[in-house]
């Protein structure tokens, strides 16, 4: 097969050889600049997160429990390896809120957990999260 391709490849490449440099140079040029083009978009949006992260103050690795809660053990032993730098424990808990309100035409589309009736009002409970972060002060920078 690859033979028969050379052969009638060949007679074209020797009979237009000025096409065929052509083509083969132009294909070339267009598939580095198609590459180039990637590998420029690509560094400019890593850039770009990595200065948001940066600017938000996020971490850049974060070592967190499976279930539950982590060692204070793992913490100390992280810390005392030599190539942390710098580290600061965050407690990070969801605290569940309820909140009770008259209930309203527009309260009946809502989700609800509780309903309770009483002789002249109806009152919904609805469950909200609170999010409760704890840092240590004296070890973030």
């Amino acid at each position: 097969m690859n033979t028969l391709l050379l052969y009638l490849g060949w007679g074209v490449i020797r009979s237009q050889w000025g096409r065929f440099f052509a083509a083969t140079i132009s294909i070339s040029i267009g598939v580095a600049l198609a590459l180039a083009i990637h590998l420029i978009n690509r560094s400019a949006l890593d850039e770009f997160s990595g200065a948001m992260s940066t600017v938000n103050g996020e971490a850049n690795l974060q070592l967190k429990a499976r279930l539950g809660r982590l060692p204070e053990e793992a913490f100390v032993e992280m810390m005392l390896d030599g190539e942390v730098d710098e580290a600061s424990p965050v407690i990070e808990i969801d605290l569940p809120l309820i909140e009770a309100r008259r209930a309203s035409a527009e309260d009946k589309g809502r989700a609800t957990t509780t309903t309770t009736t009483t002789a002249t009002t109806t009152t919904t409970a609805t469950a909200i999260k609170l999010k409760v972060l704890g840092l240590d002060f004296f070890r973030a920078g």
